[in-house]
């Protein structure tokens, strides 16, 4: 007990200084990363999320022509905007027609009207009249057999069907749930471009987006529910009409060409968050390595597609877990905020002591290597100690259920300085040409966009990997 509440107050200290670090860090980022280089963070994720998208819905064709293969740091959406910029002058005119003339349909409309004006009455509405009991004085000249029945009396209110022309139909809503989609996604394009510091890209997309939003105003759109969750199935209506059918047909090909969901909130992080951004991007970047290493995603229940396109769910404080399929065939599961609990005898591995979330575990046939991204330099001796005590503590206190095996490695990814002078490896014992990552339990990365360290970080997973096969 005694030696339990000596660590659990080491790593309570451990923690907060490097809370503490983590914050001065955050008020100097640009000192760890360039602009450039954090619009590489946003590209990357955004890269490697749609790679595990296509491992994950293989038969649905996920693209998205913005996400290149790497090379130009640019996360906004440009190709995109251009899309439905060149697409704007057919598609206002395409409206202008369909605005004039919507699609409609007749249908039969019933109102109560006072008996005298009634014109079009079916039987059922006299009958309906006759038992609301809402009656007056017959007119004196009216000698009508329903008076004469009624002792002289007549229904006050009778209801009358008449035929009107009804543009709710599923043509409009079709139309109206594709500029719906058009305008929320110019929005997402202008959010980025603004985090990005893109203000021309912004001032496009909002000029556009107040163009298609005016539109919404007008009839029949504003009259029109909100759009179901994905664009209704085509009539032959819609096939028919010239300008019914331009505007489906531009939206299935902006959603084939398209199919990435920019409008997820990592990507507009504002830039003293940027600390966060490179833990999110860590995650990304081991999935990358695994991806090297000719391993593919075969669940991902935080990846999903829906009507935005692909979209995926990562946020501290909840666990988002992606599993693997290697080349030899072992599973692997990848954890992104995994909660270490206090043994239950519910879970497989647990903490010795209180609780630990680090924010990367791997684990594979009851092995387990940790990683934990820390935005700092480590530019002077001994500021990697107290992080690298917390990296013991989780190698020592996280156990599997059996009590035997634990955590085999537990590694820091750091940033290091912008202006280089950065240690590679940073390993216990010291690093060697025979041991490059020391006994490789316990250390720190130097993992940078750009590729800086990703070599590094493939050569002790796929180290790892290679001991379980």
């Amino acid at each position: 007990m005694l030696w339990e509440d000596r660590t659990e107050a080491a790593a309570a200290a451990a923690a907060l200084d490097s809370l503490r670090d983590t914050l001065r860090s955050a008020r100097r980022w640009q000192e760890l990363i360039s602009e450039n280089e954090r619009r590489r963070l946003l590209t990357d994720i955004a890269r490697v999320a749609l790679a595990v998208g296509q491992d994950l819905y293989p038969e649905r064709g996920v693209n998205d022509l913005d996400i290149g293969s790497g090379g130009a740091a640019d996360a906004c959406p440009r190709e995109r905007l251009a899309f439905l910029a060149s697409l704007w002058p057919r598609l206002a005119g395409a409206l202008a027609v369909i605005e004039a003339a919507p699609h409609a349909v007749p249908v039969s409309r019933t109102q109560a009207v006072p008996l005298e004006k009634a014109r079009r009455v079916a039987p059922m509405a006299v009958l309906a009249a006759l038992r609301s009991g809402n009656f007056v004085p017959a007119p004196p000249p009216d000698k009508s057999r329903l008076a004469k029945r009624l002792d002289g009396r007549l229904p006050r209110r009778i209801s009358e069907t008449f035929p009107v022309l009804c543009r709710d139909t599923p043509e409009n809503r079709a139309i109206k749930a594709c500029l719906v989609y058009f305008a929320r996604d110019l929005a997402a394009i202008a959010a980025l471009a603004e985090a990005v510091q893109a203000p021309g890209a912004a001032r496009e997309a909002e000029r556009l987006r107040a163009r298609l939003r005016s539109h919404l105003r007008r009839a029949p759109w504003r009259d029109l529910p909100l759009p179901p969750r994905a664009i209704p199935a085509q009539t032959p209506t819609l096939r028919a009409h010239p300008h019914y059918r331009f505007v489906i047909d531009s939206y299935r090909r902006y959603r084939q060409g398209f199919g990435f969901d920019w409008s997820n909130p990592i990507f507009t992080l504002p830039a003293r968050e940027t600390w966060l951004l490179y833990e999110y991007w860590g995650f990304f970047e081991v999935v990358d390595t695994l991806r090297a290493l000719g391993c593919r995603a075969t669940r991902g229940d935080d990846f999903a597609l829906n009507r935005s396109g692909l979209t995926f769910s990562l946020a501290q404080g909840t666990a988002s877990r992606l599993t693997f399929t290697a080349p030899s065939g072992q599973a692997l599961t990848l954890t992104y905020n995994r909660t270490f609990a206090p043994a239950d005898g519910k879970e497989e591995w647990h903490s010795r002591s209180y609780a630990m979330r680090p924010d990367i575990t791997l684990e594979t046939s009851g092995r387990l290597l940790i990683f934990d991204t820390k935005f700092k330099t480590y530019a002077e001796p001994g500021w990697q100690s107290d992080d690298i005590r917390q990296m013991h503590s989780y190698r020592d206190a996280i156990r599997h259920h059996d009590g035997v095996p634990r955590a085999e490695g537990a590694w820091l990814l750091y940033t290091g300085r912008g202006k280089g002078g950065n240690h590679a490896v940073i390993a216990y014992p010291e690093s060697s040409p025979k041991l490059p990552y020391g006994n490789g339990e316990i250390g720190a990365l130097l993992l940078r966009p750009g590729g800086i360290g990703s070599e590094h970080l493939r050569r002790l997973v796929a180290r790892f990997l290679s001991k379980a096969v």
